[in-house]
């Protein structure tokens, strides 16, 4: 019980500092520490985050579990990594789950090269990550440092206008356009009468750098062999062993 109640007080504070409501806090009395939320077959549950580091040979070099977040178990295993090794990985195959702009800086300041794409990347049209309910994807909206703007599909111009901070109490700039009134697009892009905002997180310049690598064929190709190493382990772990607890 106590346990339990500590779980739920931390995670009361959290929310309360990201400005979210506690009213929907849960905590497992049987497992404090791990936190409701989709296994790979949609179903609610509650859950851990593991991930593996994986020399190409397919041996796993490292191991970390964390109750939701996927980033934060990269430092850990590169830690693991360097114990064994005694240096970083030359390369990275990593999947959308670590699509982060921060992360993705840290790891280019290390040396380490680094392909991680935003989508699933099982075709050639799923690369980049698809916009909610169909619309448009903030990829599709092209930033231009020099103007401070994003290029938007319907030839607009969205600027900037303000910064907030968003659930995880992490800081953005907003961009705006008062033209999605009158545009033949905005169907396909917004369903918000303030029409379509993009927000800019630290660290964009990495996913948008990150998404022109993965334009090349050979990058592609490269990441490529990432689900042959990393996928037949995990998928031991879920399908033969029955470990769905753990969302590999």
């Amino acid at each position: 019980a106590a346990a339990v109640a500590v779980a739920a007080e931390q995670r009361c504070a959290q929310r309360a500092a990201q400005g979210k409501s506690t009213e929907t806090v849960a905590v497992v009395p049987s497992d404090p520490a791990a936190v409701i939320q989709p296994r790979k077959d949609g179903a609610m549950r509650p859950g851990y985050k593991a991930a593996t580091l994986m020399h190409e040979a397919g041996v796993i070099l490292g191991q970390h579990v964390h109750p939701s977040s996927e980033t934060a178990a990269v430092a850990p295993l590169l830690e693991q990594h360097d114990a064994l090794v005694a240096t970083p990985p030359p390369t990275l195959l990593l999947d959308g789950g670590f699509h982060n702009g921060s992360l993705l800086g840290e790891l280019a300041e290390q040396g380490i090269d680094v392909l991680c794409p935003s989508g699933k990347a099982m075709g050639d049209d799923d690369w980049e990550k698809r916009g909610r309910k169909g619309l448009f994807a903030k990829g599709a909206f092209a930033y231009d440092e020099a103007r401070d703007a994003y290029g938007c599909p319907g030839g607009q111009w969205l600027t900037y206008t303000d910064r907030g901070r968003d659930g995880q109490g992490r800081e953005y700039r907003r961009y705006r356009t008062a033209a999605c009134a009158a545009c033949s697009l905005r169907a396909r892009c917004t369903g918000s009468a303030q029409g379509r905002r993009v927000k800019r997180y630290a660290g964009e310049e990495y996913k948008e750098a990150m998404a022109l690598v993965l334009q090349q064929p050979r990058a592609r190709a490269v990441y490529g062999r990432r689900m042959v190493i990393a996928e037949r382990v995990h998928a031991e772990l879920r399908e033969r062993l029955g470990d769905r607890k753990a969302h590999v």
